[in-house]
């Protein structure tokens, strides 16, 4: 019984069914990497769009007005976002700076691709800047992708502080979570400055008028990964480690389980770690079937 060994397969299964390859060490170092690919994807869920009052007022006569409503009728049907996503969604090591510090996706809009068989669509010249919930999507604005080359005088992108500006403006709830209550701003870093701090691995607190937040991505680790996705590697490491230790210890606690449940257990208990696409994560006892979740989907 080794459910560290049995992770490993699952995920190298799930990034096989993805069509892509993960380097690794070790099985933490595995498990973190797919955590960052599946934050940076967006599931098929049916959305309710809402749209900021800045973007509402501005894309009537636009060039992306198109590709914007096609977007926002696939967030509310459900249907496949991803491929309006950067090439990078689908790399292990890059990491996405502006959704592991604020929690905020870009989409490109276009709707032409390279070749009719490509994954995503092309680059664009603008980006949609949306914040994703379980249910619900919120237009943030639209930027010129132009604002991601250092030459530009926007430059960077990727730290604008009118996105927050937006958030606290149009839907302030989303930022109460993460408020540092009491708290009035002792420095406010310039974009210039937050965009240095963060691609060196440091967090940087946000700052909207006089309020001061949390990352509400996360931020970023020392390693410049998203710190959020190491935490959640770490607790389900943690937690598979407990079920597996727990099995070895207390087998009679589990047999008494079994009998509970109505199934006659095995002399010796043979356990292994699978994935149920309805459950995720599960202890199964393999002689019997019979299994109990832990409560973690991948």
């Amino acid at each position: 019984m080794d459910f560290s060994i049995d992770l490993e397969g699952i995920i190298l299964q799930k990034a096989k069914q993805l069509g892509i390859s993960i380097n690794y060490t070790d099985v933490h170092e595995l498990l973190r990497k797919y955590i960052n690919i599946k934050t940076k994807l967006i599931d098929n869920n049916p959305r309710k769009v809402f749209y900021s009052s800045e973007l509402q007022s501005k894309i009537l006569n636009e060039p992306y007005f198109n590709v914007l409503k096609k977007i926002e009728k696939k967030f509310e049907e459900g249907d496949d976002i991803n491929p309006y996503l950067s090439r990078q969604s689908l790399k292990p090591d890059s990491q996405d700076g502006l959704l592991n510090d604020w929690g905020i996706h870009h989409l490109h809009l276009s709707d032409t691709k390279r070749s009719p068989n490509d994954q995503f669509y092309s680059r664009s010249d603008y980006l949609l800047m949306v914040i994703v919930g379980n249910d619900f999507v919120c237009f943030l604005d639209v930027r010129p992708h132009s604002e991601s080359n250092p030459n530009n005088p926007n430059y960077p992108l990727w730290v604008r502080n009118e996105l927050l500006e937006i958030i606290q403006k149009n839907w302030e709830k989303l930022l109460e979570p993460y408020e540092y209550k009491g708290q009035k701003p002792l420095k406010k870093y310039t974009e210039e400055e937050h965009f240095e701090l963060r691609d060196a691995g440091l967090i940087v607190d946000a700052v909207v008028g006089d309020k001061v937040y949390a990352p509400m991505g996360g931020g970023v680790s020392t390693a410049r990964t998203g710190l959020s996705q190491t935490l959640y590697a770490d607790r389900i490491l943690n937690t598979i480690c407990d079920a597996q230790i727990k099995i070895k210890n207390n087998p009679e606690e589990i047999k008494s389980r079994m009998k509970k449940s109505g199934i006659l257990p095995s002399e010796k208990l043979e356990f292994i770690l699978m994935d149920d696409p309805k459950h995720g994560l599960i202890c199964v006892e393999t002689n019997v079937n019979w299994g109990y979740p832990l409560n973690i989907k991948l």
